[in-house]
């Protein structure tokens, strides 16, 4: 409900970026704002959020892997 609020904000205000896109993130946060301070009631929000678990390996992982990820960070880091 929240999202199909902010969809309609963006419509009804004309709010896009330079390529014509909605600015939605920026409307959402606006909305917020505004239930925030008591100036508009909101919808309760429907999606719960979810904090990300780290994913065990079925094997350990050998030193070949390490190796090869130490490398790739270097040559990420230098590409920068």
């Amino acid at each position: 409900m929240q999202g199909q609020l902010g969809i309609l904000v963006c419509e009804r205000s004309r709010l896009v970026d330079a390529r014509g896109k909605k600015r939605l993130a920026g409307c959402m946060k606006a909305l917020r704002v505004l239930h925030s301070e008591d100036q508009i009631a909101l919808p309760p929000s429907q999606v719960k959020l979810q904090i990300a678990q780290p994913r065990l390996l079925d094997a350990p992982v050998g030193r070949w892997m390490f190796r090869l990820m130490c490398v790739r960070s270097r040559i990420l880091r230098s590409s920068v």
